[in-house]
This record gives C-alpha cells, sequence and structure tokens, in this order.
C-alpha cells in the first residue's frame, strides 16, 4: 500500500519536472501546430470538419464555384492540369470544387483521391466527398478547399 502511495507521489513530481521543461523550452517540436491532413468522407474519416459542412457536402449543398474535367487525359497530364486547378482555385477564394474523373476504367479515379491527400495539394484541401449523381456520382468528387484565414 505504501509502495503504491510512493510511486504516486514520484508521478507526480515526474509530471510537474515535464512541465517545467514545457515552460523552459517553449520551442520543443512537441508545442508545434501540426497541419491536418485533407479528410476522405468516402472512406467514413470525419476528423477535422463539423457535422454541418459534412452532412452538406454529401448532400451537394455546398455551392460548386469550379469544375475540372479530366476526362480522356492521361495520367501525368490530369495531375499536372488537377496540380494547376487547384492552386489556381485555392488562391481566388474559391471554397468547393467539383473535379470529374469520369467511370470509365477507374485509373484516373483511384489516382485523383491520392493527388489532392499529398503535397503540394494536401495543404489546400479539407475534404472530399463522392459528388451526388446530378454532378457525376461516382465518377467525380467533391473538392473543399481549406480558408484563407488572415490575408
Amino acid at each position: 500500500m505504501w509502495h503504491g502511495r510512493w510511486q504516486n507521489r514520484l508521478a507526480g513530481r515526474r509530471n510537474r519536472q515535464s512541465n517545467l521543461h514545457d515552460r523552459r523550452f517553449p520551442h520543443h517540436h512537441r508545442h508545434l501546430p501540426k497541419k491536418a491532413n485533407p479528410v476522405d468522407l468516402r472512406q467514413g474519416e470525419r476528423a477535422g470538419i463539423d457535422g454541418r459542412t459534412q452532412r452538406r457536402l454529401f448532400r451537394g449543398d455546398v455551392p460548386v464555384d469550379r469544375r475540372l474535367d479530366l476526362h480522356g487525359l492521361t495520367a501525368a497530364r490530369a495531375e499536372s492540369r488537377l496540380a494547376q486547378f487547384i492552386e489556381t482555385a485555392a488562391r481566388d477564394g474559391c471554397r468547393c470544387v467539383l473535379v470529374i474523373t469520369g467511370k470509365g476504367a477507374g485509373i484516373l479515379r483511384g489516382h485523383v483521391p491520392d493527388w489532392l491527400k499529398r503535397q503540394p495539394l494536401s495543404p489546400h484541401i479539407l475534404a472530399l466527398a463522392e459528388a451526388r449523381p446530378h454532378d457525376g456520382g461516382s465518377g467525380a468528387l467533391y473538392v473543399l478547399l481549406r480558408r484563407k484565414r488572415g490575408r
């Protein structure tokens, strides 16, 4: 019994020492904010996006500011067009864009979400969701862009 209390006292002292270390070294890497990865609503991810925005995106209620049709392009050409499109849309302050990949063989359908989740595009992307049938269904993606803050 006494042994348990002694361990608790030592644990409390360690926590106080850790807090003291954090105050002395505020530049330590644990204090750096991490940029969240884009949320892929198609795969059931939810963290990082509020419920109302998520429902609006699922229902297709977020107004689409721009559209990009990648039908018939090679993977290399589609990737460069997508990068240019997303960077321009983010710079212009667009909130939601529609990327049409087509329902065909599925080459672009598999690549486009991966490209959106990786650098250099991921810092611009908040969430991805499959489009509603009237916007292209499984052959298109709603891409919710991050808002520009403090600019």
